[in-house]
């Protein structure tokens, strides 16, 4: 698999129409993501991409605080993975970005109902299974946190000077007030990419590939055989704020160079966009 939409596939297969809703969202949030890698002796490539929508109902704001509903826009029947237990979900946004989830009892419920449906017992959670793509068997409600987070356009704070969170990256950025333009006031963050943390997402990477083939392999092998791979790059966090403060649109773009991997030095690239538009202007297109 490639770094680091490694975990990308939890919600694959959604599928975009537009149905009619009992009550409408405000936002769509859209997710595209793209990447690559080009062997740096044996020319070899590959790439991926991708793409995930979620609507985002503004329940009531308080004292800086947002209640937030995420669902899927689309035919439910055609969703596949843990996306069919993990929506839709009330999200309390805190002022500096913090998320509670509010309705994890109605998760629960879901995914009880999820895993009768697939005859499968609680010990298939953790494990790893395969539609048109690999997806982990997440069974904690508490799971859909990460999933709004990876495209987090709530993020808390932004200003400048403002550190902000890179889970994908395990690391963080500080922003950096940018231009203005029609479209809103711009900040960019960079930071660099270091080996250990592409070790160990190339080590989880193994293990998942062994588990699909009914093979074994502990993290802590894993990670013994990555040690030989260094990594050098940096990712650029770039945000277009409105101004009403909302994010609408942001960037997480990286480049690195990976060498002593299993299949010879590489040079890796990915670009992650989310934008957010009004549920209006999106049914218009």
């Amino acid at each position: 698999m490639t770094f680091p939409r490694i975990f990308a596939c939890v919600l694959a297969g959604l599928a975009v129409a537009f149905p009619a809703l009992a009550s409408e969202p405000d936002y769509v949030l859209e997710q595209i993501y793209r990447y690559s890698s080009q062997g740096l002796d044996s020319g070899s490539k590959g790439s991926g991409s991708g793409r995930t929508v979620l609507s985002e109902r503004i329940i009531q704001e308080q004292d800086g605080r947002v209640e937030v509903e995420y669902s899927i826009l689309g035919d439910l029947d055609e969703v596949r993975g843990n996306a069919k237990w993990m929506y839709p979900a009330r999200v309390l946004v805190a002022p500096d970005g913090t998320k509670t989830l509010l309705n994890a009892d109605e998760l629960d419920a879901r995914v009880n109902d999820w895993l009768k449906k697939a005859e499968w017992t609680r010990e298939a959670c953790g494990q790893w299974g395969f539609t048109w793509t690999a997806y982990q068997v997440l069974c904690d409600p508490q799971a859909v946190i990460g999933e709004i987070e990876a495209q987090d356009m709530r993020p808390g704070i932004i200003a400048d000077g403002q550190a902000m969170q890179l889970p994908s990256f395990g690391t963080f950025v500080v922003l950096r007030k940018g231009e203005q333009d029609d479209r809103g006031l711009t900040y960019v963050g960079t930071a660099q990419i270091g080996s250990e943390f592409v070790r160990r997402q190339i080590a989880q990477s193994m293990v998942v590939t062994a588990q699909l083939n009914g093979d074994a392999l502990s993290i802590e092998h894993a990670l013994e055989q990555a040690l030989s791979i260094e990594a050098e790059g940096e990712v650029t966090l770039t945000l277009i704020v409105d101004p009403q403060g909302l994010i609408v649109k942001r960037t997480e773009e990286y480049e690195m160079i990976v060498t002593g991997g299993e299949y010879g030095d590489e040079r890796r690239t990915g670009t992650t966009t989310t934008f957010r538009v009004s549920y209006q202007d999106w049914i218009l297109g």
